[in-house]
């Protein structure tokens, strides 16, 4: 008869790392622009302590409170490189906005010309 170990029994599941796609995505990013050297990885975590302490006196918003952390962090380690400019995150957050808001429920939102103002 076999048993098996304390270590493999769980008596709750484990905790997912990433609740959304859109946290999978972002943690990808930020470590693979890490590794193709366009930042260092310290200073991606003392970006990410500035915003996750910013959001330390505010309400406790789960996996989606961290992981806004990580893109506003990975925003700023973007334009410290030159990579984008604030015009350039400016113009892609309000395309993604529009884009958003034109969307029906439960659609994939998708981007058009016409959300930067393109006819």
């Amino acid at each position: 008869m076999s048993h098996c170990s304390d270590a493999h029994e769980r008596t709750e599941p484990r905790p997912k790392v990433f609740e959304t796609v859109w946290q999978a995505k972002a943690h990808a990013i930020a470590e693979l622009m890490s590794q193709k050297g366009h930042f260092s990885w310290t200073r991606w975590t003392e970006v990410l302590g500035e915003e996750l302490e910013k959001d330390a006196a505010g309400p406790a918003q789960g996996n989606d409170g961290y992981y806004a952390a990580w893109q506003r962090a990975l925003e700023r380690v973007l334009i410290e490189a030159d990579i984008i400019s604030h015009e350039e995150r400016d113009k892609y957050a309000a395309a993604w906005q529009s884009a958003f808001l034109r969307t029906e429920h439960g659609q994939p939102v998708e981007l058009h010309a016409s959300d930067f103002g393109i006819t």
